[in-house]
């Protein structure tokens, strides 16, 4: 508890980090590039996100076999783990990106016209390195998560977004959008440096461990990984459809607007996830050993997690048209009607969340998986829909249409299946006091 404690005090320190320094980013460049350069870079970033559809789960499923050789002590096993980053991972996306590059290059047509087109290929290169630094930096900060150093992780973090903030104001004036790949690049190369060395440091990992091919743990991860990998890649696909169809049905204006209106409301859904990566050791040794703790346990985080959804999302609305003035630069009522629907849609997703993580934690893929794979399908019918009607407005209707009903199968399936209950019990579960206790708690240590 004590651990558990202070990675969630670290998260919430990161996550606050990194959302003040995104959005200061994001106001740098509408400043300089304009709202425009936002959303061509948001549809490059998508489209070099196809290549994790080709990925087959080692990096998702390796924190549970850290967890458990590190409660061993097997340092070997830890390289072992850690070495299929070097020998699938960073392979795979390497080829993948050099196969995908001219592919991407011509279907960005279907989505950017005219001089935004011209620009979109230019940079595609940029966002496909980018994107593969992003990767390896992902699996390397998630292997500290597993080693139970997750606190450090979030250190790293903070330090990285700083990094990339000072690169971004040094190169984006005078390089434009190649300046923020290079800052994101800096971010990402600089976590993965400092995640080594600390996994070295405290863990006693050694470098040419790195570097030892061993199949059998490969082929146990990625067995592992794949049903983890399934949702990831589902919800992948539903972000990049998102995007695509905006641009497609709104133009490049409105996918930078909704960009804005999509980061801002998606942080508090992004803490919920910070919190959930200290929770999850606790949803998996609970179920295995004590059900009736797993129920009052689940119990209490859903009805806070309820009801952070419920006030994050009244936030985010209220506080939109001073969010539009300070990214904006004025009050646009584009900004607002797309802030209330991506606030309704997070906090829809806050509020399953328990029961996806729960479910992860006792083996449980499919319900999540067919949430997220409804979601997609939701969006692919009814977005280019309501988008050829209603343009932007459209669109983000069909997203939170899509949110809705990517929640709403998780919370009935998987609660029914594990005997948890599907609405929160606010008066019986919620322990404020608990909550507050354990926030003061570390303090008086």
């Amino acid at each position: 508890m004590v651990n558990l404690r202070k990675s969630t005090l670290w998260s919430i320190a990161e996550f606050t980090a990194v959302v003040l320094i995104q959005l200061f980013v994001m106001r740098y460049i509408v400043v300089v590039l304009g709202v425009r350069a936002l959303g061509i870079w948001s549809v490059l970033m998508s489209a070099a996100q196809i290549a994790r559809f080709f990925d087959p789960g080692a990096s998702a499923g390796a924190g549970r076999f850290l967890a458990i050789a590190s409660m061993e002590r097997n340092i070997r096993q830890i390289e072992n783990i850690l070495a299929t980053i070097v020998y699938i991972t960073l392979p795979l996306y390497l080829s993948l990106s050099a196969i995908l590059f001219f592919p991407l290059r011509g279907a960005l047509t279907f989505v950017l016209k005219d001089q935004a087109l011209i620009e979109g290929r230019h940079l595609l290169v940029y966002a496909l390195c980018s994107y593969i630094a992003q990767v390896l930096s992902a699996a390397f900060a998630g292997s500290l998560i597993g080693l139970h150093l997750s606190f450090r992780k979030s250190q790293i973090a903070i330090s990285a977004i700083a990094l990339q903030a000072i690169v971004s104001v040094t190169l984006i004036r005078r390089y434009g959008l190649p300046g923020l790949a290079i800052a994101q690049i800096a971010n990402y190369s600089f976590t993965i440096f400092m995640s080594v060395l600390i996994m070295k440091m405290s863990v006693g990992v050694r470098l040419k461990g790195l570097l030892r091919f061993n199949w059998d743990t490969i082929r146990r991860i990625m067995s592992f990984g794949i049903g983890i990998q399934a949702s990831s890649l589902a919800w992948g696909a539903f972000e990049t459809s998102i995007r695509f169809i905006m641009s497609r049905f709104a133009g490049v204006e409105q996918v930078g607007t909704y960009e804005i209106a999509y980061r801002v409301s998606s942080q508090a859904r992004v803490l919920a996830y910070y919190v959930s990566q200290s929770l999850a050791p606790m949803f998996a040794t609970l179920g295995a050993s004590d059900k009736q703790g797993l129920l009052a346990f689940y119990r209490q985080i859903y009805a806070r997690y309820a009801l952070f959804a419920a006030s994050a999302a009244t936030a985010i609305i209220v506080f939109s048209p001073l969010t539009s003035l300070i990214m904006l630069g004025r009050l646009d009522g584009m900004f607002l009607l797309f802030s209330a629907l991506t606030a309704l849609g997070t906090m829809a997703h806050i509020v399953a969340s328990p029961s996806e993580l729960t479910a992860v934690s006792m083996g449980l893929f499919r319900y999540n998986i067919a949430g997220v794979v409804a979601a997609l399908i939701v969006m692919l019918l009814f977005g280019p829909l309501l988008g050829y009607f209603f343009q932007g407005p459209g669109v983000a209707s069909a997203v939170l249409l899509a949110a809705l009903i990517a929640v709403s199968i998780p919370l009935v399936f998987n609660n029914g299946a594990l005997n948890l209950p599907r609405i929160p019990a606010f008066r019986r579960d919620l322990n404020l006091a608990g909550l507050i206790e354990g926030i003061r708690w570390p303090s008086r240590q």
